[in-house]
């Protein structure tokens, strides 16, 4: 069972994707290949934007994110990232 105050869609949801967002762009910078509207979605709703252009950096924000709902009792399967085209 999910604590939906603890919800990808919540307001305590969205300050953990910014918190893990910062994190990834602390970590990794901007790398990848540059591509542009990356964004992430839960059950068809976007919950989050590429925050670089590099591709790398992104897909390691979006699997963070899903890593993180999943702990609380999230499906990782109603995640879905949506890969943006290149620049």
């Amino acid at each position: 069972m999910t604590n939906e105050n603890q919800g990808p869609l919540s307001h305590n949801g969205q300050i953990a994707i910014n918190n893990l967002a910062n994190a990834a762009y602390d970590t990794y910078g901007d790398i990848g290949t540059c591509v542009i509207c990356m964004a992430l979605k839960f059950k068809g709703v976007q919950i989050a934007r590429g925050i670089v252009q590099g591709s790398l950096t992104n897909e390691y924000f979006f699997k963070a994110v899903i890593a993180h709902f999943e702990e609380l009792g999230h499906d990782a399967s109603d995640f879905k990232i949506d890969w943006g085209y290149m620049d």
